[in-house]
């Protein structure tokens, strides 16, 4: 349930409770009162007063005030001095008629088993009048009549003692949906995103952020183990060409190598170590500004199709010298523009076709092919070279990762981190199907409908 419903429900409660108390307490006073009782007696004793002018008001409002203080379960007769029945709440005399003593008390014996009985004069200052009440003897063999009063405040009790419930337990959901966040939002403080946000089992806008914290926690995780790869990674792949550098820097100041022929292959592998190093902080700085979403704004129509053109020219000229076959089947029959920056995407094709002259030897076949469908088109980058195994096509794409079997390659491991990078900016997909010595071959998926939008929205 919502915080905004729990409030609701809980100020209904603490608003209703005390209503609910008060309309007790006026029913319990209404139960007790004798007007409860005498209320239809009061009106036929105004009645009657409209009828006789033989009493003054005065002698009316005294007849009456005595007929209110009645108990509940008292039953009366007023008379005046002629017999005249002014008021019964006895069945066995009626209102309005004569009634003489020897009919009283044939009453009166008749029933004094049953009832008590008990003669009053109320104060008139000129008529007298005689009221006649009785109770029963038996309360308890009066049927019937049953006790309300002490129900009545056992359901209120129980009334109570829910909404207490009831207010415990919101009270108690939104505290402890409170300190839970409280905790978790000073764990991930203090820096510890090792320890899991466990999520509370009531549903509320608390307990909702604690599952995006839980989502936060993980991504930060991420983010950390990427940034300690990628330390890692530098200083793996730095430390060689420096080594190189200092070492052969150091024999040539000792004095170690002191021949003009050797200082001068020295200088110049220090050189290729340095322009190495050069190339490989460049590399770095590209990837780190393609992890930016700067770049998605810098995305322009351009025509797909002269793109992919251009580049399986160049592709077959590239393969001509490094002695590979090329093939290149490109099936887009029209112009497609397609939101893109034509330099990463040159890029993109470059790091796929460099990776597959790498892996593969002279003689081997290299295919690059594009089709066009109603919805998207496939570009597919395939080689016959040395493939991948299985178990490490998951994590190709991941920043430093080279397969055991190519670290004797030159490279830091980031040209298929920079291809997925490429990918991700402009929305597009990359698969990979591969088996060891029978070759790999790269699909990217471009979805056209994406691209259609774009050029209507600029339009």
């Amino acid at each position: 349930m919502k915080i905004k419903h729990q409030l609701v429900l809980l100020s209904s409660f603490l608003i209703a409770t005390p209503l609910l108390c008060c309309l007790f307490m006026c029913f319990l006073h209404y139960w007790r009162s004798p007007e409860r009782v005498l209320m239809s007696g009061s009106k036929e004793i105004r009645s009657i007063e409209k009828q006789s002018q033989k009493y003054s008001k005065s002698e009316w409002k005294n007849i009456k005030d005595t007929m209110r203080t009645l108990p509940p379960d008292v039953q009366a007769i007023l008379m005046d001095v002629d017999k005249f029945v002014l008021f019964s709440s006895m069945p066995e005399i009626q209102k309005g008629v004569q009634c003489s003593e020897e009919d009283i008390w044939k009453l009166i014996n008749k029933t004094s088993d049953v009832y008590f009985y008990q003669f009053t004069m109320p104060r008139l200052k000129e008529h007298k009048t005689i009221l006649i009440t009785r109770v029963i003897r038996q309360k308890e063999n009066k049927k019937g009549k049953k006790p309300i009063v002490a129900p009545m405040i056992f359901f209120l009790i129980f009334l109570v003692l829910i909404c207490v419930c009831i207010i415990a337990f919101i009270y108690k959901t939104i505290f402890h949906s409170v300190e839970q966040v409280e905790n978790t939002t000073k764990d991930l403080a203090d820096g510890n995103l090792k320890t899991i946000i466990q999520t509370s089992d009531h549903k509320n806008e608390i307990t909702s952020t604690l599952n995006n914290l839980e989502i936060m926690r993980q991504s930060l995780m991420e983010a950390q183990n990427k940034k300690n790869k990628f330390i890692m990674g530098v200083s793996h792949d730095l430390r060689t060409p420096v080594a190189v550098i200092k070492g052969y820097s150091e024999a040539i100041r000792d004095g170690v190598i002191s021949s003009k022929d050797d200082i001068k292959k020295s200088v110049g592998l220090i050189e290729q170590k340095a322009t190495l190093l050069e190339n490989m902080i460049n590399s770095l700085i590209s990837y780190t500004k393609m992890e930016t979403s700067e770049i998605k704004q810098t995305l322009h129509l351009e025509d797909f199709t002269q793109i992919i053109n251009s580049f399986a020219k160049e592709a077959k000229i590239t393969g001509a010298i490094y002695k590979r076959n090329i093939i290149t089947e490109i099936n887009l029959t029209k112009p497609h523009f397609i939101p893109l920056d034509n330099q990463l995407v040159n890029r993109l094709f470059e790091n796929l076709y460099s990776n597959a002259i790498r892996y593969s030897k002279e003689n081997d076949t290299i295919t690059i092919r594009a089709d066009e469908y109603y919805t998207k088109i496939v570009i597919q980058f395939e080689d016959t070279g040395s493939g991948i195994a299985s178990e490490n096509l998951d994590n190709i794409f991941d920043l430093f990762y080279r397969e055991s079997s190519s670290r004797r390659e030159e490279g830091m491991g980031i040209g298929l981190a920079v291809v997925k990078n490429i990918i991700d900016i402009h929305g597009w997909s990359i698969s990979v199907k591969s088996e060891l010595n029978k070759g790999s071959c790269f699909t990217i998926e471009i979805p056209l409908e994406t691209s259609c939008q774009l050029k209507k929205s600029e339009q």
